[in-house]
């Protein structure tokens, strides 16, 4: 009689996630994977095609659960510095906790199509957060004449920055806040 797994799809993607950190991206193989997992490496290809398809999913997964912390702590916040705020910490704890695989993955040696389908993957997950940098840019009191700058611009300009001095670890929160006032007005 076969055996029965539950939650195979879940503890890939833990398993994934936990040697990522441990071990980051180059060492990471489908053997480890689906040997800590308890299942064979054709078990694992049932699910996935490919590492990089699983760490895609990872990053996507890790980018909802960061989305909806987001969301909880800017709720009833209503200054626009303090979310933002919110929004590059938890960007933060995002970027170390996936070994940076964001930008690692970039550099890595792997096939065409991978590359363009992360890439395709990033670029959504970016949007994503730009949209909720768009939303509190409109209901903050920074936002006073909504004719005349180019929020869409202005958020996904603040989004890439947050994203590029998280991972540098090069800059606190309260710098960057000077110049988002001064693109603000």
């Amino acid at each position: 009689m076969p055996k029965t797994i539950i939650n195979i799809k879940e503890d890939i993607l833990v398993v994934t996630r936990q040697l990522l950190h441990e071990e980051g991206y180059e060492e990471l193989n489908i053997r480890t994977i689906a040997s800590k997992c308890g299942i064979a490496i054709g078990t694992l290809y049932n699910y996935y095609k490919s590492k990089q398809e699983i760490v895609c999913e990872v990053l996507k997964v890790e980018w909802s659960m960061m989305l909806r912390r987001i969301d909880q702590a800017t709720k009833s916040n209503s200054c626009l510095m303090n979310n933002l705020k919110i929004i590059y910490d938890e960007l933060g704890i995002l970027m170390n906790d996936v070994h940076k695989i964001w930008f690692d993955f970039s550099s890595i040696n792997s096939g065409k199509n991978e590359f363009y389908s992360f890439k395709c993957h990033k670029n959504e997950l970016l949007k994503s957060l730009s949209d909720k940098i768009i939303f509190l840019i409109k209901g903050s009191e920074l936002c006073k004449d909504k004719r005349c700058k180019d929020y869409e611009l202005i958020a996904d300009a603040i989004c890439k920055l947050f994203v590029l001095y998280v991972y540098e670890e090069k800059m606190e929160f309260a710098r960057l806040s000077c110049i988002i006032e001064y693109m603000l007005n």
